[in-house]
């Protein structure tokens, strides 16, 4: 998935993955999270096109 998202990105952005291990694994449908975060990634580079910026994302236990 990793890749697939870095390759979405187009030349001007980048993917960094910072996973905590300490998450609690949830039961969801993979192919449902994917498509949900691929289009997450595919707009966010529409909107950004060739202007640089920095988004980070990251994942926490509450």
């Amino acid at each position: 998935m990793a890749s697939l998202l870095r390759h979405a990105t187009g030349e001007h952005a980048e993917i960094r993955l910072n996973l905590s291990p300490l998450l609690w694994p949830c039961d969801i449908d993979r192919t449902q999270l994917q498509s949900a975060l691929l289009n997450l990634v595919v707009n966010a580079r529409d909107a950004i096109g060739a202007r640089p910026g920095h988004h980070h994302d990251r994942n926490a236990e509450l």
